[in-house]
């Protein structure tokens, strides 16, 4: 939906790399390390000023991390201009990729049907 959403400028006030960390259990060693952008916006909606992050877990390896990230913070420079799409039931909620989150929505409900059918398979087979 937020490919439909009205798009604003924006200005990109700080991206950065972050250190992640995996949960463990109680007296493990620390989880394995994951390695990600965040990405912190300004833009106006209806005369009103936002504030927003994203973020997003890139690698599980800081070299890897490195390549991946280069590449998508070359897009997201501190003091770039970029293009925000807002919703405007909640200007609160905006996104500086719409394209990414259609994605990820498609590949769950997908893996949510395999699995709604496969009870429905089970439970009328088992």
């Amino acid at each position: 939906m937020a490919t439909r959403w009205p798009v604003v400028p924006g200005t990109i006030k700080l991206s950065g790399i972050e250190e992640y960390h995996e949960a463990s259990e109680p007296g493990q060693a620390r989880g394995a390390e994951m390695f990600g952008k965040r990405v912190t916006y300004t833009y106006s909606y209806q005369n009103v000023r936002y504030t927003n992050e994203c973020a997003r877990v890139a690698a599980n390896t800081a070299s890897a991390s490195d390549k991946m990230l280069e590449k998508l913070m070359s897009r997201y420079q501190d003091g770039a201009a970029v293009d925000v799409r807002v919703n405007p039931d909640n200007p609160a909620e905006a996104t500086l990729d719409a394209r990414g989150d259609g994605r990820i929505a498609y590949v769950l409900w997908s893996i949510a049907a395999i699995f709604a059918a496969l009870a429905l398979f089970v439970a009328t087979r088992g």
